[in-house]
């Protein structure tokens, strides 16, 4: 009886053995056919702006001198015309409390930061006050390391959403079944449509509406001014410890767009008030600056340096940053003067 049971344990013991042998033999080729297959057919998340352009500047972000945060509207300034080091950090749609919200990510990475650039205009102070979901997106696909180890969130979405977004993104999948419905076809078909994209609109960049657009977007709302103003602040602060000035510039967009702007909400008529006085108030705590007047009104309206509404092509880019390398050597000659006449005093 005992002999019997002796065996009858061994028998199990072994089809347990070579079951588990079996699943780790079988299980990695499978995993490895997945693998293989995954490599070749899978997509791959497109790189993000962020590593787009700190991976295509030539300086890296310990020794940049000059780094932009905000909106779009920083395409305004040509990296390769502006005086000094530069990297851009603005996103699309990026709000004030994003661009605190990356200022505090990058910090310990910016040793020589000394100016920080914020494209400012009508309604800035009103938009939403979220950080969204594609920020930290940009910031996974730049780097995963360095994301989870510096991002403390409250809740396990900021983790899981740029995991998730990398296999759920359409722009991600689409070249997938376009290749494997379309073949080749789809890949010219492309590129086509690349081409013709690029030239839509440029006869008539004044046309479409994109004050409406924004207001309709960002869900513009006066309970948004303090917030945003605390957010300036504390930018500003935090530039401060760094050793660097808050340079908040009115935004080079277009007549048609203010006069819209306007249109559609007249109380921010005299939205550059605000600014001088949020700018005002702190200057004697920070090194804060709004820059107005950069842009002239006969530029604004004129058609052949814009691509829309609210950015400038390449022509018009390049007056821009040229006005702005004037202003802010202007500022730096006169803090210079200010350093020196402070230092003469008994």
């Amino acid at each position: 009886m005992s002999f019997s049971i002796s065996c009858f344990k061994k028998s199990k013991d072994y089809k347990l053995a070579s079951s588990l042998l079996f699943f780790l033999g079988f299980g990695l080729l499978v995993f490895t056919v997945i693998g293989y297959i995954g490599e070749r057919v899978a997509p791959h998340a497109a790189p993000s702006r962020l590593s787009r352009s700190i991976g295509q500047s030539n300086v890296i972000l310990a020794d940049v001198n000059t780094i932009t945060l905000g909106t779009s509207h920083n395409k305004a300034i040509l990296k390769d015309k502006y005086k000094l080091p530069i990297i851009h950090l603005f996103t699309g749609g990026q709000s004030i409390r994003e661009s605190l919200f990356l200022l505090k990510y990058f910090r310990s990475k910016l040793q020589n930061i000394k100016r920080i650039l914020i494209p400012i205009t009508a309604g800035s102070l009103r938009q939403s006050s979220k950080i969204r979901p594609q920020l930290a997106t940009e910031l996974f696909n730049l780097d995963p390391y360095f994301f989870l180890k510096s991002v403390s969130p409250a809740n396990i979405d900021f983790y899981a959403g740029p995991l998730i977004r990398r296999v759920a993104r359409p722009d991600n999948w689409e070249p997938v079944y376009k290749k494997i419905l379309l073949g080749n076809k789809g890949n010219k078909g492309n590129k086509g449509n690349k081409g013709n994209k690029g030239n839509k609109g440029k006869k008539e960049p004044f046309l479409i509406d994109r004050a409406l657009r924004h207001l309709k977007v960002r869900g513009i709302s006066t309970q948004q001014e303090t917030k945003n103003t605390s957010y300036i602040k504390e930018l500003a602060k935090v530039a401060n410890e760094l050793g660097a000035c808050l340079m908040l510039y009115e935004s080079p967009v277009s007549s048609a767009y203010i006069n819209n702007a306007m249109m559609h909400t007249p109380e921010l008529r005299n939205w550059k008030i605000l600014f001088r006085k949020l700018s005002d108030s702190a200057k004697g705590e920070y090194c804060i600056y709004f820059l107005e007047g950069l842009w002239s009104i006969e530029d604004s309206m004129n058609p052949l340096y814009y691509r829309d509404q609210d950015h400038l092509n390449k022509a018009g880019a390049s007056i821009f940053t040229a006005a702005i390398n004037e202003k802010l050597s202007l500022i730096l000659d006169s803090r210079a003067e200010l350093a020196n006449s402070e230092n003469q005093i008994p």
